[in-house]
């Protein structure tokens, strides 16, 4: 609930961030907002100026959270693809090895572009999935990537 804030990245964990690769940043092109590892927000973001990002996050995009699930990465791992392609994102990274998926969406209203990066790493219970979506034109999605990241996470619990 709430406004959204003036941001534009969201992520599921902040203490170990998920960056792109060289090849997503390349093709964001020199034009799009920088992708940090620990992000604040400008002077002139009015309640939330010079705040963390990550903070942010937490309190406005609460279903932004890891995603522990009991099944085994590589099955994680596949239904992180699937949703991300049934999202009508396009893939940029591949890699079941890794565990790593890298996509890029376009808003319909504005053609506004957004990176997606999903990590499945193994974990006690089985496998942990994170994600972080970040836009490239500068100033708020208006809660777009935490509705693409919470979305996502929904699809992939089951």
């Amino acid at each position: 609930g709430g406004r959204a804030p003036p941001i534009h990245d969201v992520s599921t964990d902040w203490k170990t961030p998920l960056m792109l690769s060289d090849a997503a940043l390349a093709a964001r092109g020199g034009e799009a907002q920088t992708v940090e590892p620990d992000p604040s927000l400008p002077v002139g973001s009015a309640d939330f100026a010079g705040r963390r990002v990550a903070d942010v996050n937490a309190e406005t995009c609460p279903a932004a959270r890891p995603l522990v699930l009991a099944r085994a990465p590589a099955d994680a791992y596949e239904s992180a693809k699937a949703a991300v392609q049934a999202a009508g994102l396009t893939l940029v990274t591949d890699d079941p090895i890794d565990g790593r998926l890298e996509a890029t969406g376009q808003s319909f209203w504005y053609g506004l572009k957004d990176d997606l990066v999903v990590r499945v790493r193994p974990d006690a219970a089985g496998s942990r999935v994170d994600m972080r979506s970040v836009g490239r034109a500068p100033g708020p999605d208006m809660g777009r990537n935490c509705r693409r990241v919470s979305g996502l996470l929904a699809v992939v619990r089951g």
